[in-house]
């Protein structure tokens, strides 16, 4: 999402309280489809790919992110509540980052 987007949704949801690091790929300058984002995010964010959990609406973005060594994939079927769900195109599939969110704090 775009910063403000995502600042919006934070205010509404909390996003940011329960994950350890939450943000806009528009803060790297490369779509999350190119490599180049997850060099500029990996220089940014130390991270162990094996222990990292990553979400997103768009197949194409969950691929690249599988391709960087990133784990834990789930594919955001309803990114805006009141649209039909998506398909998960071959991730695992959750309605909503909130849902990722509640199953952490249980």
């Amino acid at each position: 999402a775009h910063p403000e987007i995502l600042a919006l949704k934070d205010a509404q949801l909390g996003v940011r309280r329960r994950f350890d690091a939450v943000y806009s790929s528009h803060e790297f300058g490369d779509p999350k489809e190119n490599a180049a984002f997850w060099r500029r995010f990996a220089a940014r964010e130390a991270f162990d790919p094996a222990r990292t959990l990553f979400a997103d609406d768009n197949a194409s973005v969950l691929a690249a992110a599988r391709d960087h060594g990133i784990r834990w994939l789930f594919a955001v079927r309803r990114p805006v509540n009141r649209a039909p769900a998506r398909a998960p195109n071959g991730f695992p599939g959750v309605e909503s980052v909130l849902e990722l969110a509640e199953g952490l704090d249980g």
